[in-house]
């Protein structure tokens, strides 16, 4: 589980300076090496508006961030390349109708340790909690001076050069200049399933995110609740050991958008369930004290939470009557619905999704045998409904429609049993099984 969360005390601080000086200094030899003390910081550390953001694997830090406001002393990415012929086209732009005074934001001391580099997921939360800060700063545009080497992803976050290229001897590296709206910055940071007044209130400012891989639990039936979250992207399942036989029960999916982990706060009782990640998946955290604040805020009235807890009543009632009386076709309809549900929707064709999961996974969800599962991924695979790598499933089209309009009784092919003579669109058992019309 990595938190990944804004450095208050001196311990976080702490863990920020040196973990600069270590990716910085000892695994990349910039900054003149390691040098005789273990701590990189400048004069931004102590700005007004500075956010040193910060995100922890258990309790060792791995990746760290940093955003400063302007306050009229300059920023860190001006110590690399003047930015003046930039701020003054934005006071141009700004003084046409309808232009708004620029507010310039700026990102830098991106340090990641070597082991947690593939993990990209941890570099985009960082960003996105930076967009969060952003928001609530009232932010128009944001600069930085990334080196060379690392400008194509922040290209993918909506930054475009401002100027070439630059040796920077105190770094021993070329440094290029970034700039981007904030807007665009936002569009890619932001899911647009989020942007709603109850959820733009959690993203906006300080809030801490939590990143699951799939299998990982957020937190066990019977411990005590301290916070609650929202789902930001993934796919969360919540279950109980039945008291009689120990079996797993599942009460309910959550997907993005859906609130999780609440009652504990409300009722403090410990946890009644058992809550996992069925896919990768992110959650935004809300403490106690702040739940019970928003609770009473603009964005987060009662009525708010009566919606949240209708529409989970809604769907574990469905839920039930379905474990009760529904089959394996039935089941898999309704895990293929929440997997769709949870999944990230392309930029520019929104019905098309992906995400993270294996047959396995479904299995689990829907409570079906696996090879269940795998037949039905094959055949949405084998229609053109959505295209399997690995554990990424990208959906090009909503998988349940697709299994009803066929009206097709999924069955595992037997093992070892070939593929069907003919045009070896079904598999064996499906196409076995496919009602006569």
């Amino acid at each position: 589980m990595i938190r990944v969360k804004v450095a208050r005390n001196g311990r976080e601080l702490d863990d920020v300076f040196h973990l600069r000086w270590h990716v910085y200094a000892q695994e990349e030899g910039l900054f003149g090496g390691s040098g005789s003390v273990p701590y990189i910081s400048d004069r931004f550390d102590a700005h007004p508006v500075c956010y040193n953001l910060i995100a922890y694997d258990g309790a060792e830090p791995v990746a760290t961030l940093r955003l400063n406001g302007d306050t009229g002393a300059g920023l860190p990415a001006d110590r690399y390349f003047d930015f003046s012929a930039y701020r003054r086209s934005l006071v141009e732009e700004a003084s046409r109708p309808g232009g708004r005074p620029p507010s310039l934001g700026c990102a830098s001391m991106l340090a990641v340790r070597r082991r947690w580099r593939h993990r990209r997921d941890i570099i985009a939360t960082l960003f996105k909690m930076a967009a969060g800060l952003g928001l609530a700063h009232g932010t128009t545009h944001v600069i930085v001076a990334v080196a060379e080497r690392t400008q194509a992803m922040y290209r993918r976050m909506g930054f475009a050069p401002v100027g070439e290229r630059t040796w920077i001897e105190e770094i021993g590296d070329h440094v290029v200049p970034l700039a981007a709206p904030f807007d665009a910055f936002a569009r890619w940071a932001f899911d647009r399933r989020l942007l709603q007044p109850h959820s733009m209130a959690l993203l906006e400012g300080e809030t801490e995110r939590i990143l699951l891989s799939a299998g990982e639990t957020l937190f066990r039936e019977g411990e005590r609740g301290e916070e609650c979250y929202m789902v930001e992207s993934g796919l969360l399942r919540a279950t109980r050991r039945a008291s009689q036989d120990g079996r797993e029960l599942l009460l309910a999916t959550f997907a993005p958008g859906d609130i999780v982990g609440e009652l504990a706060l409300i009722d403090d009782e410990p946890r009644s369930a058992t809550v996992t990640a069925a896919s990768n998946s992110e959650v935004l955290v809300l403490g106690r004290e702040e739940f019970r604040r928003r609770l009473g805020g603009p964005h987060g009235d009662p009525d708010t939470l009566l919606r949240i807890f209708a529409e989970r009543m809604r769907r574990m009632d469905d839920l039930a009557l379905l474990l009760a009386y529904g089959g394996a076709h039935q089941k898999l309809l309704y895990a293929l619905r929440s997997l769709y549900r949870a999944a990230t929707p392309e930029r520019r064709r929104p019905e098309v999704r992906s995400v993270t999961a294996s047959a396995e996974d479904i299995a689990q969800m829907a409570g079906v045998d696996p090879a269940v599962a795998q037949a039905a991924l094959e055949w949405l695979q084998q229609t053109g409904a959505c295209e399997v790598r690995g554990r990424r499933v990208r959906f090009l089209r909503e998988p349940a429609a697709a299994m009803e309009e066929a009206q097709t009784p999924f069955t595992p092919r037997p093992a070892g049993a070939s593929r069907p003579e003919g045009d070896g669109k079904v598999p064996l058992a499906l196409a076995a099984s496919r009602p006569r019309r």
